[in-house]
């Protein structure tokens, strides 16, 4: 019975790294240590990264150095501080190569 509850877990890991990576909304997970564990080829289009430039990295090595960043850094401690879900605001963004954004949700 062991093995038929791996399986399913496998496979829904599987079906859900799938619909990450094919979905067009940007998804970046940080897990509780900070460090980025889940980004999407949509988020990395968005915020200017590639892959591997983000997994694994602490986000705010990442993401706090860029001061026109302050008010999308924000959002993101407030999430972390609180345990938000579904928090959504407006907010700029500046990528590395200094394409600038007027929102990111």
């Amino acid at each position: 019975m062991r093995e038929k509850s791996t399986t399913v877990s496998s496979l829904s890991d599987v079906i859900v790294k799938n619909l990450v990576e094919s979905v067009a909304v940007g998804i970046l997970v940080v897990d509780k240590e900070g460090a980025i564990s889940t980004v999407n080829p949509a988020a990395c289009a968005v915020l200017g990264y590639d892959v591997k430039d983000l997994l694994g990295r602490g986000w705010g090595e990442v993401f706090i150095g860029n001061e026109q960043n302050y008010e999308f850094n924000q959002v993101f401690l407030e999430v972390i501080a609180h345990e938000c879900v579904g928090l959504k605001r407006e907010v700029p963004y500046t990528s590395p190569t200094g394409a600038a954004l007027t929102r990111i949700r």
